[in-house]
């Protein structure tokens, strides 16, 4: 898509992170908090989910983040693209 979209070079990668220490989950619910709180404007504008639903999983989270068994994994993907000089 870089390259089609004019871009002269493009290099694509992932990595996957992970979170399962009681410390990392701690941090991990707390992004994960402040991550929907952020969202849940354009959530809710698009009709993603409505504010009692964004409400219920905000809820959710530091339950789960206090379990003695909570994991989480992330995938993450990034693309650059270079123009000419």
């Amino acid at each position: 898509m870089l390259l089609e979209a004019g871009f002269v070079r493009a290099e694509a990668s992932a990595s996957v992170d992970s979170a399962g220490s009681v410390e990392e989950i701690h941090r991990h619910a707390a992004f994960l908090k402040a991550q929907l709180q952020g969202f849940a404007q354009r959530v809710v504008a698009q009709g993603w989910m409505d504010q009692a639903a964004v409400d219920a999983a905000v809820a959710e989270i530091d339950p789960w983040g206090r379990r003695p068994d909570a994991f989480c994994a992330a995938t993450w993907c990034e693309a650059v693209g270079w123009v000419s000089d």
